[in-house]
């Protein structure tokens, strides 16, 4: 196995530690009021990570993410953006955004799986994947 899919397969191990651990915080989290801007959980969504997320303030949910990228070693000295993306159907994967102040924006796919795992890229991955663009609604 070589060095570099060692270190891709560490960082995602630390991102699935990170959006684990959110259900140990979140709850009393929760009761903050949620930014207009990011919507309720759709009728029939069992991402019950992604439902801690938005339950989250927005000040909150970037310190969350701060810590999930700074864990998997990726730069962002600062938060300064989330975004919700949406939710791909049927698997209900949540897709979020990142804005880093002096570093690159990240997407972060929050699955639907037991251990709310998640992937990580940079918004400039995705787009040479052919993967779409950051910050913007999924149609």
């Amino acid at each position: 196995m070589s060095k570099q899919k060692i270190k891709a397969e560490r960082r995602l191990l630390l991102v699935l530690a990170s959006v684990a651990s959110l259900s140990a915080w979140a709850p009393s989290l929760a009761q903050e009021s949620i930014k207009p801007d990011v919507p309720k959980a759709a009728r029939g969504d069992r991402n019950e990570a992604n439902k801690r997320l938005m339950a989250l303030s927005e000040s909150d949910r970037r310190t969350f993410f701060f810590v999930v990228l700074n864990m998997s070693r990726e730069h962002c000295a600062e938060v300064t953006r989330t975004f919700y993306q949406g939710s791909a159907k049927p698997s209900w994967n949540a897709i979020w955004n990142v804005a880093c102040r002096d570093g690159p924006a990240y997407v972060i796919q929050v699955m639907s799986d037991e251990q709310g795992s998640a992937k990580v890229m940079t918004c400039g991955q995705l787009r040479a994947m052919g993967g779409g663009e950051c910050f913007r609604k999924l149609e």
